[in-house]
């Protein structure tokens, strides 16, 4: 059976952008999911053939605002509650690491663990590279080489860059736009996550 992968990003894409959630005491009452994107993550559980990841880069662990064990339990729960609405996440990534420039241009503690420099290869994990998409395949016992189709959903360039470096499609979340979507080369934009599923499911 052919093997479709939809990665998607996390902030901005399927919750609210609070900035470091799981960082205060009631981040939980911070959690928001965005217009329809429940629903169209249920969409795409309707096809057999779809493997969904969440992958977010999480540079606010490097920043020392929470730690790996805030972003595990932020993603459990997201996931307790995705499922009590019906939808499955095969997989959940994420990346703490930045490179050094981005550590000395954001002013980020260079002893930092997460920081790291340019030729390490934990860098891969950080977006726009393929690093966690090529960890979720992993877990499935798959390479990105067995998906006939690859998506990337999310609201920033690294979020397309990451689809198109997979050599699939990029998809840019963008409410300000004023048409329903567009195609330009090698990314799609479109106002929230239903609307992206909508044109991924007519074309899978």
């Amino acid at each position: 059976m052919e093997k479709i992968l939809i990665g998607l990003d996390r902030d901005g894409t399927i919750i609210k952008d609070v900035g470091p959630l799981g960082k205060e005491k009631n981040w939980h009452e911070q959690i928001e999911f965005l217009d329809n994107a429940i629903n169209g993550l249920r969409w795409f559980n309707t096809d057999k053939r779809i493997k969904l990841m969440v992958g977010t880069n999480q540079s606010w662990v490097a920043y020392g605002d929470y730690s790996e064990n805030n972003v595990k339990e932020v993603h459990e729960s997201l996931d307790k509650i995705l499922q009590s609405n019906g939808v499955v996440v095969n997989s959940w990534q994420y990346c703490p690491y930045v490179s050094i420039d981005y550590a000395i241009e954001h002013g980020i503690n260079l002893e930092n663990n997460y920081v790291l420099s340019k030729s390490d290869s934990r860098l891969r994990l950080r977006k726009p590279e393929i690093g966690m998409l090529e960890k979720a395949a992993e877990e499935w016992g798959l390479e990105l080489k067995d998906f006939s189709k690859i998506f990337f959903i999310g609201d920033r360039e690294s979020d397309v860059m990451t689809g198109i470096n997979a050599g699939g499609i990029g998809i840019l979340i963008n409410p300000k736009i004023k048409c329903k979507y567009y195609m330009e080369p090698g990314n799609i934009t479109a106002r929230n996550l239903y609307e992206a599923a909508e044109w991924i499911m007519k074309r899978v």
